[in-house]
């Protein structure tokens, strides 16, 4: 199924002086068409994660120049088109395509395509929230709803947080992302992952909200926490403008794959960390999410558009399908984020 084009438009640079050109003379001060100044190469990415690319087009009459960007397979990638960017979103293991066109007022046009490859565990399972909650179940002291094709959810009594779970799902090599945003200031949300009991530690938390964390560290956006029944055991904070300000969704993602586990939002990584170097259990027993206000106040909570899980079930050696042969390079040397700043307490 091939998407429909997002269009933006954004003003085309204006046409170069005489002096700086040389053998671009043509494409610089020539007929008028907008073309293209460079290729994309391919992207390879993880199911769940994101690609933010920013195209590059000229007009050489200086006109405005509306951009548009379509998938050829929206099952495996979509995209989407704002301002001067792109960005891709791998939604499952395969391959596409996607073109993107930038348009001059005149209705001349140039292209470039950008081959994607989409890695990663088979899909689970997928919830939109259209038609309520799903196989989503919010726990006793959590009020939970669907409207508007989106999960709401808070906690209804202090010093709770608002709960809403998945039944087991037995997962090695795993992916678990959704789309969430918090309706106030100083309230976080965010994706918690089980590992099976007995094992170490019970729970894996990463949590995003302006103004405070899970445990309340108001100079930070984002918290990831490995977490015990009774205490914090490890947790890393910091900030990114990757994160969404209150009302809007930000992508938020955990993964576990060749020992290490990450943890992202949009196109940018805000944690990883080597697993096996801490004796931590790689395992996903019990997916969930959750809101946690500042001061424990209730009635007051966030919201989820989507959820995606991936994952192998059985034994850790089970094979990720429809990848690059070398995935694990891939994973291991991908560069941090420079816009992100972590502190390890």
């Amino acid at each position: 199924m091939t998407q429909r084009p997002t269009t933006t438009t954004t003003p085309s640079p204006p046409c170069r002086p005489l002096l700086m050109v040389t053998v671009a003379l043509f494409l610089a001060c020539g007929d008028g068409v907008p073309k293209a100044c460079g290729d994309i190469p391919e992207q390879t990415l993880l199911v769940g994660r994101f690609a933010e690319l920013r195209p590059c087009f000229e007009d050489s009459g200086g006109k405005t120049l509306t951009l548009s960007a379509v998938s050829s397979d929206v099952g495996t990638t979509t995209v989407l088109a704002s301002d001067s960017t792109i960005t891709i979103r791998a939604v499952d293991a395969g391959t596409a395509m996607v073109t993107v066109t930038a348009e001059n007022p005149g209705g001349q046009m140039a292209s470039i395509d950008i081959d994607v490859v989409v890695w990663g565990p088979p899909g689970v399972h997928r919830e939109d929230f259209d038609e309520g909650l799903g196989d989503w179940t919010p726990g006793w002291h959590t009020s939970a709803t669907q409207s508007d094709g989106m999960l709401r959810f808070h906690p209804r009594y202090v010093a709770w947080p608002g709960v809403v779970s998945y039944h087991y799902v037995a997962l090695v090599d795993w992916v678990f992302a959704a789309a969430v945003g918090n309706d106030t200031e100083n309230t976080v949300i965010g994706l918690a992952a089980q590992p099976p009991f007995p094992e170490r530690p019970q729970e894996y938390l990463i949590s995003v909200g302006e103004g405070s964390t899970f445990d309340a560290i108001v100079d930070a956006n984002y918290q990831f926490t490995i977490c015990c029944p009774r205490e914090t055991e490890e947790s890393w904070w910091g900030r990114s403008d990757a994160i969404a300000g209150v009302g809007e969704l930000t992508e938020l993602g955990l993964a576990v794959e060749e020992g290490e586990m990450v943890a992202w939002a949009g196109a940018t990584e805000l944690v990883r960390i080597d697993m096996a170097t801490h004796f931590w259990s790689s395992r996903l027993w019990g997916p969930a999410l959750y809101t946690w206000p500042e001061l424990g106040l209730t009635g007051i909570g966030g919201f989820v558009d989507r959820v995606d899980i991936w994952g192998e079930r059985g034994t850790a050696n089970a094979a990720w399908h429809e990848g690059p042969a070398d995935i694990p390079e891939l994973w291991t040397t991908r560069p941090r984020i420079p816009d992100v700043r972590i502190r390890e307490r």
